[in-house]
């Protein structure tokens, strides 16, 4: 029953989230996010609620159980908010539903190549689940972020201990790596749910993060390819295809993208990739500017690093840099 609830929370939280966030926004500008896009913006600002209380504890040295309640009042608080959201955008559009309705266009033709694509994708991406979710066969090389969540659970504060020695630090941690909010994220869940660290971070975590990251990878699919004419589809799922065969083809060792996803899906680089990236790259296309910089701010908060910018920082500001340059060669073409 526990372990219903912690799926329970994990599924529909980021479904309510990003449904809020974007609803009124795309009221306004005319646009129409697709559920890929709201679900992975609900799901990257869950990870990113747990960046600031995390920061409070730390800073304040506010134990466990405080914080747990501060992040419930502040997640149940925002969620609140993008529920009336949502119920407000319901209401503008049944009210500019009485504008005269739009002729039905003609019915989309799905290719049978797209469809097959589409099901040996799925077939995949079960076999994948199903292996994270049961084996749990996580690589813990190099890692102590299970040990970092139990030392918190066992102490009921936020590094007091070493987690790989259980004594008292005595050289202290560094403050840039105190304030990543992921153990502590995970250390929330067990205490909420009742649920071990084993089961929490070696099996549902992981197999959440391949589900999101496959659904941040059909996003950006879309935004590669719009439209939904045959030769559209096949192309979209074809990406989609390859994306899911690179797991297994990539499943060769440590740092290696197929590997860290079935083997190690807690840990923050293969959120990164996963689930950032893809969903950056799909945002900087669609000019998102502001979920662009809730990304940055996520993985600010999420993965070491020694300033606080990574590769997002990086891919944001390149994509950027090929957009304006591809836009005033087009300009300068256009004058010729």
């Amino acid at each position: 029953m526990k372990i219903l609830l912690l799926w329970g929370f994990l599924l529909c939280m980021p479904a309510l989230l990003g449904q809020g966030i974007l609803s009124l926004s795309d009221e306004f500008t005319h646009r129409k996010s697709s559920f890929p896009t709201r679900y992975s913006t609900g799901v990257i600002i869950m990870l990113f609620s747990a960046g600031p209380v995390n920061a409070y504890g730390v800073l304040r040295d506010i134990p466990l159980s405080k914080l747990i309640w501060i992040w419930g009042v502040l997640l149940l608080s925002f969620a609140t908010l993008c529920y009336l959201a949502t119920v407000v955008q319901k209401i503008m559009a049944f009210r500019s539903s009485a504008d005269p309705a739009p002729t039905p266009g003609k019915k989309t033709f799905i290719p049978r190549a797209a469809i097959l694509l589409f099901l040996l994708a799925g077939l995949m991406i079960l076999g994948q689940f199903l292996y994270v979710l049961l084996s749990g066969h996580v690589n813990l090389s190099y890692d102590i972020t299970p040990e970092t969540v139990n030392s918190f659970l066992q102490t009921g504060s936020l590094y007091r201990v070493n987690p790989l020695t259980g004594s008292p630090y005595t050289e202290g941690v560094p403050n840039r790596l105190r304030l990543m909010c992921l153990p502590t994220f995970y250390a929330m869940l067990c205490r909420v749910f009742g649920l071990p660290m084993e089961t929490v971070v070696c099996r549902i975590i992981p197999a959440y993060i391949l589900l999101c990251g496959y659904l941040a990878y059909l996003l950006l699919a879309n935004v590669l390819f719009p439209g939904n004419d045959p030769r559209t589809l096949v192309h979209r799922a074809l990406f989609f295809f390859f994306v899911a065969l690179l797991v297994f083809a990539t499943d060769s060792g440590l740092g290696v993208d197929g590997f860290d996803l079935l083997h190690g899906g807690y840990r923050e680089t293969t959120i990164r990739l996963w689930i950032l990236i893809p969903a950056l790259i799909a945002f900087v296309l669609e000019r998102r500017w502001v979920l662009c910089l809730l990304i940055l701010a996520t993985e600010a908060v999420t993965i070491w690093t020694v300033f606080g910018t990574g590769a997002c920082l990086v891919i944001t500001l390149g994509l950027i840099l090929c957009r304006c340059f591809l836009e005033t060669k087009g300009r300068k073409e256009a004058v010729q």
